[in-house]
């Protein structure tokens, strides 16, 4: 099982005792039979909460393999705080994860394109109601006879040349 280890040195120590606890830690667990992946000085930290009466810390992070079972990693955890200097230490397991798998989702990612996101139409729709035509002359019946409707066109005729 992968497990990661962060640790918190207390800030008062020489860069000496600093350089010394790290390696104090990686003997532990070599000795418990574990192997050490990873390990990378993270610096020195402001904490979010005093621990020990003191404001800083200095982190360390270790990427471990321990293939014994939970019994050891309980052992292995009282053995490291026992370990002068520290002041607070964290494990926790990482879920095991392909390299491959990594370099595909970081792939995917890029090449893939971004969802749109649709919203609705910003042009404003109105119903459409028919309009209401009003006849400007006399609606012709069909009892009219052509005979009459002549006549009547022939008098508007006449009226519209005379003007």
């Amino acid at each position: 099982m992968i497990y990661q280890l962060i640790t918190i040195i207390s800030p008062e120590l020489s860069e000496e005792d600093l350089t010394k606890i790290p390696k104090k830690v990686a003997d532990l667990i070599k000795n418990r039979g574990g192997k050490i992946l990873k390990d990378e000085d993270l610096g020195r930290k402001k904490l979010a909460t005093k621990i020990k009466k003191q404001e800083f810390g200095h982190f360390w992070r270790y990427e471990l393999d321990i293939s014994s079972g939970e019994a050891a990693q309980k052992f292995f955890q009282k053995d490291i705080k026992k370990v002068p200097g520290l002041m607070r230490l964290m494990i926790i397991k990482l879920k095991p994860v392909k390299i491959e798998e990594k370099v595909e989702k970081k792939i995917k990612k890029a090449v893939a394109p971004k969802p749109v996101k649709l919203g609705k139409p910003r042009v404003a729709v109105k119903s459409i109601k028919p309009k209401r035509i009003k006849p400007k002359s006399k609606i012709v019946t069909e009892m009219e006879s052509e005979e009459d409707r002549m006549k009547t066109l022939d008098k508007k005729l006449d009226e519209i040349l005379k003007e």
